[in-house]
């Protein structure tokens, strides 16, 4: 689709607002950059009538202060003047680069998951809603040449959904450039983000590097990716309704468990329902297609277990069980996985360690800040390398230990506290040390994670 005018455009938004059944409960959400395509989708949600109307913006502690208060400035002088609120979200400075180091990912994709994480916590305090994204054709296009690039499969290849939970991307068939009409008709202004001329990210080197060169060798190139991308699609709903009887589901006792004729299925299937169990195990978007493939052939082949990538996959007498690696192999050590408890109180066992979790209201107890985690948190004895973030930098948890006066036995003994971002505590008490916490988001009223480890 290209050429829309703008009340192609605006009818677009309108028509993606219809489609909802019934008004979302907490209202409306935007993710607003400050830059031209999320200024412009937040003004056609407001002539298009999406009500209540809130937008979400970002700031990544990337760019030099100056350009972003000044980006900070015009966000809110944009809201007031469409009378949308605002939420402004900051993260602390350093704390992207610090991630992509811990995760060996890109600066790209350690701040979509802070962004992101931002975005999740907006809509949970307002008791939920629908959260629309300024992703347009351009995005796209992009997207699934990135990911080609990458090796992925037709999951990867089918491109961004348009619909994806509480996510609505309504411009994904709408360029940047047909943008440019409604902007300058509403005489609206925006910030232009100094990281995009930059070829150090990835999105950068193929928008300025290698885009030309297609448009220039292959002038109907994005046609052709974009049914690629159709075809991806199509594949992967019927690859993903054919692999659900194969699939590893948690039973009540927390296990995840597949049938043994996943071993049969075709590779397709069987690492699909590998990768899918264990991103949610693990907690990441992305997992190594040769840690599935090592792990399922190894079992093929006859053998009872295969340990690797912080997994365990293992035959049991329902059929196959992929779990967390609960040890550490060649040193003493221990590891339990902790989830929401919600409204109750949930006990998990290792050995002689028991953990005791609950929720409590700040000012009853003591516990960790609902805002400055995220779930699924670990419980476990220190590891080499292991680092707390502080303000301005790190901190080594064997010196931190040190200074408490404990000793190489004593330390064994301290448990950690642990999210998918990093060490979010220490917990030195009942060695008659301290408590450290991580620096977090959070204020009055947030509940708190009330924890209780014995035997460790």
């Amino acid at each position: 689709m290209s050429g829309l005018s703008s009340e192609d455009i605006l009818a677009i938004v309108a028509k993606s607002l219809k489609a909802e059944a019934e008004p979302p409960k907490g209202g409306f959400f935007v993710g607003l950059s400050g830059g031209s395509d999320s200024t412009a989708l937040l003004s056609l949600l407001v002539e298009a009538g999406a009500t209540p109307l809130r937008a979400i913006h970002v700031d990544h502690g990337l760019r030099p202060q100056a350009e972003r208060e000044a980006e900070a400035r015009l966000v809110r002088e944009l809201c007031a003047r469409l009378g949308v609120g605002l939420t402004l979200a900051r993260v602390r400075p350093g704390a992207i680069e610090a991630r992509a180091r811990a995760k060996g990912e890109g600066i790209e994709a350690a701040a979509r998951h802070y962004r992101y994480r931002a975005f999740s916590r907006v809509l949970a305090a307002h008791g939920g809603g629908l959260l629309y994204l300024a992703h347009t054709l351009d995005d796209q296009v992009e997207t699934i040449l990135m990911r080609a690039l990458a090796g992925a499969g037709a999951g990867g290849l089918k491109g961004m959904a348009e619909r994806s939970g509480p996510l609505r991307r309504p411009l994904l068939g709408v360029h940047k450039a047909d943008l440019a009409p409604w902007l300058a008709s509403r005489s609206l202004a925006w910030s232009e983000d100094s990281t995009n001329a930059s070829e150090a990210y990835a999105r950068n080197r193929i928008r300025h590097l290698v885009l030309p060169v297609l448009a220039k060798a292959w002038p109907s190139w994005e046609g052709g990716l974009l049914s690629t991308a159709a075809k991806a699609r199509a594949e992967d709903e019927a690859l993903e309704s054919l692999v659900q009887p194969l699939a590893f589901r948690p039973d009540p006792a927390g296990r995840w468990i597949a049938p043994r004729a996943l071993l049969d299925a075709a590779w397709a299937l069987r690492e699909r329902a590998f990768l899918h169990a264990a991103g949610k195990l693990l907690g990441k978007a992305r997992i190594s297609s040769r840690l599935a493939r090592a792990a399922l052939e190894a079992l093929g082949s006859g053998k009872g277990s295969y340990r690797g990538g912080g997994l365990v996959l293992s035959s049991c007498p329902e059929g196959l069980e992929l779990g967390l690696a609960l040890d550490f192999p060649g040193r003493a050590g221990y590891f339990v996985q902790i989830d929401d408890p919600g409204s109750g109180i949930l006990i998990r066992t290792a050995g002689r360690l028991r953990v005791r979790v609950e929720w409590v209201e700040a000012g009853k107890g003591r516990g960790l800040r609902e805002a400055a985690f995220s779930f699924p948190l670990v419980i476990r004895s220190r590891r080499p390398g292991d680092r707390l973030s502080i303000p301005g930098g790190s901190k080594s948890i064997d010196a931190l230990l040190a200074e408490w006066g404990l000793g190489i036995a004593e330390r064994d003994q301290v448990p950690l506290v642990e999210d998918r971002d990093g060490i979010v505590a220490v917990l030195g008490g009942r060695q008659g040390a301290r408590y450290r916490f991580r620096p977090g988001l959070g204020g009055e009223g947030d509940r708190l994670l009330s924890l209780h480890v014995k035997g460790a």
